[in-house]
Order: C-alpha cells, then structure tokens, then sequence
C-alpha cells in the first residue's frame, strides 16, 4: 500500500512519461472521467453531469500543452510546460473539491517579475492570490497559501531534490533531505489492540554525519496537521507521529481511509519518485510540497518568458541556468507521475517488459 491506496503494477514497453500520458488520456475522456469520479471519489450523479465534462476537458488540453513542451525551444517550454501542469492541476482541484474549489479559474497566483532588473535567488517573483494553485496545493497541504503571500525564487528551487546539486555548487546552498515513512500501526490499548496511523520524518545517513537533527519546529510549522492529530515521540534523528484516533482491527478500512487523506497532506507526495516521500530543507526557507512549489516556479518561468525577454535571455547564460535546466528536465516525469496517481487514487509502479 501506498499513501494513494493501492500499488498497481504496470509493466510496459513505454517510459514513465508516456504511460502516464497514456493512463491520463482516459481521463480526458467525459464518459471515462465520469465513471471515475463516480467510483473513485464518490460524486453523485448530479455533480458527475455537471463536472466530468470540465475535468476531461482540462485534462484533454493540459495533455495537448505537454505534446507541445516536449518540442518547445528552451526559452519558451516553460509557458507550455506551466499550462500542461495547470490543466491537470485543475482536473485534481475538480475531483477532489477543497473547501472553495469552483475559484478554479483563476491561475491564484500574481507575477512579480516585472519589477526585476535581473533573476537571482533571492528575487521575489510571485504573490498568492485565489484561484488554481492555492486550490491545489491545499490538496497536498496542510497549511494553506496566505493572500499576498510571497515567494522567492530559491523558495521554489529547495523543494526539488533534484538540483540540490546545483544549489551547493553553483551557490552555497546547503540542503538536508528528511526521509517520510508511513504506514498503519497496531498497538495494545486497554489490553485490546488498536489501530493508528503513523507518519515518521527521519534524516538520511549523510545528514547523521553532519549531525543534523529533524528541525520539529519547522515541520510542525509546515505541516500543522501533525500537532492537531498526531503525538510525537522525539529522537534527534527521527520523529516519529501516532495518531490521537484509534480504531478497532474490524475498521480496517475506516482507519486506510483516514491515514490516506491526512498522510497525502504530511508526506510531501510526488517529492520522490517510486512511492517512496521526503522533504528538502534549507535554512530560511518555508517546507512547501513539492507539486505546489514547483507549479509556481513554472508559473513564474513562463510569466518571464512571455513578459521578460531580456530576463529570459540574460538567464540563460547565469548559473542559475543549470539549476533551472535540471528543473525543467527532472521534474515534469515525477510532476506527471503524480498528476496520473492522484486521478487514478492508486501509485503506479512501472516495471519494463525484458526480452521484446
């Protein structure tokens, strides 16, 4: 099991991006996205007439941008890229309904690029408005987007583990992973055993080494969920969470569903890749998910690309070039990964078929 439910093998002659597209493809269909929002989230079949034709609609065109971005010039694949990823975004933000979710129109976000005479990491480049991306990332979230909420580009960038090379090198950025486990405990309470949900955040070797310790206090501030729901028990290296709700053996089910919907919500899902969960850390910067720091980076990319190109082109020969490169090139697999797994509510794990 993973944190989405099940773990359905798939074995396949396709890379990991095509057999996403592949999958999600279905979902662009009103007749296929109808019956999944039926069986997999439970709408009724009134808000299922009204809704499963918008969600294969913006799953259909976000799958039309990325055929574009896989084409698209350097300078510009961004703007397709952030369109793709919105797209689906909004088909997650209509399946799964947060609190407000009909603001979906709007991208949520307002660029800020126009007042820089040159992109650094410390630039400032968006603020948080209401619409699609705060929508979305308070599926992955506890902690919601402010309004008028700021971002920098290094708060963007530190997310992605993936250019946590870059960042050392090119700019003295140190960052810390912090591995997430989870899984449904059972234990003795009242000489009767109980179910519980738990969620542990522990450093990797490399950060036992430097001895660095999980930062409790900024977990617990990115993801405030766990001081509401959870007890901690607290070791340098590791914290370990269990749920305050208990469950009998018999509510199996009950406590899947419930450690499901406020794990998706703590691991930092898509973080990783092969339904494994993690954060990435740096000082003074905020613990956001990695879906949702990433769809604003790419907002602000492609709000420079359209708007800013003299930015775009003096970009391209910084440093920062690298690590936005490693950006663009890594984490559109693992960001259509998790798109495909949060609309099926499974995790899919590819394996190739040998011997064609």
């Amino acid at each position: 099991m993973g944190i989405m439910g099940k773990r359905t093998g798939v074995s396949t002659t396709m890379t990991t991006m095509q057999a996403c597209a592949a999958h999600l493809r279905h979902w662009g269909k009103s007749e296929i996205a109808a019956k999944f929002l039926k069986d997999r989230f439970g709408l009724s079949d009134k808000q299922v007439e009204k809704w499963a034709p918008s969600v294969a609609a913006h799953v259909d065109q976000g799958l039309a941008f990325h055929a574009q971005s896989m084409n698209a010039p350097p300078r510009t694949r961004p703007v397709t890229l952030y369109y793709a990823h919105l797209n689906l975004a909004v088909g997650a933000i209509l399946a799964y309904r947060p609190d407000g979710f009909e603001r979906y129109r709007r991208h949520g976000l307002e660029d800020l690029t126009w007042k820089l005479d040159e992109l650094k990491l410390d630039s400032t480049v968006c603020e948080v408005k209401k619409g699609a991306v705060p929508l979305f990332h308070s599926i992955l979230s506890s902690q919601p987007l402010q309004a008028k909420q700021r971002f920098r580009l290094v708060d963007l960038l530190v997310p992605c583990a993936l250019v946590s090379t870059e960042l050392e090198d090119f700019f003295s950025i140190q960052t810390h992973h912090i591995s997430v486990g989870e899984t449904i405990v059972t234990e003795s309470v009242d000489k009767a055993d109980r179910l519980r949900s738990q969620l542990s955040f522990e450093c990797g070797p490399n950060e036992r080494s430097a001895g660095f310790a999980v930062p409790r206090l900024k977990i617990e501030e990115g993801i405030p969920l766990l001081r509401k729901e959870y007890s901690c028990d607290e070791s340098r290296y590791r914290l370990t969470y269990r749920s305050n709700c208990t469950w009998s053996p018999k509510d199996q089910e009950k406590a899947t569903l419930w450690h499901g919907k406020q794990g998706l919500k703590a691991v930092n899902y898509g973080g990783y890749s092969d339904a494994t969960y993690g954060w990435t850390l740096a000082e003074d910067v905020p613990l956001l998910p990695f879906l949702s720091a990433s769809l604003m980076l790419l907002y602000a990319l492609a709000s420079v690309s359209r708007y800013r190109p003299i930015l775009s082109a003096e970009l391209e020969r910084s440093p920062l070039n690298v690590a936005i490169e490693v950006f663009l090139a890594e984490t559109d697999v693992m960001m259509m990964a998790a798109f495909r797994n949060l609309l099926y509510r499974e995790e899919m794990v590819l394996s190739s078929i040998r011997g064609l």
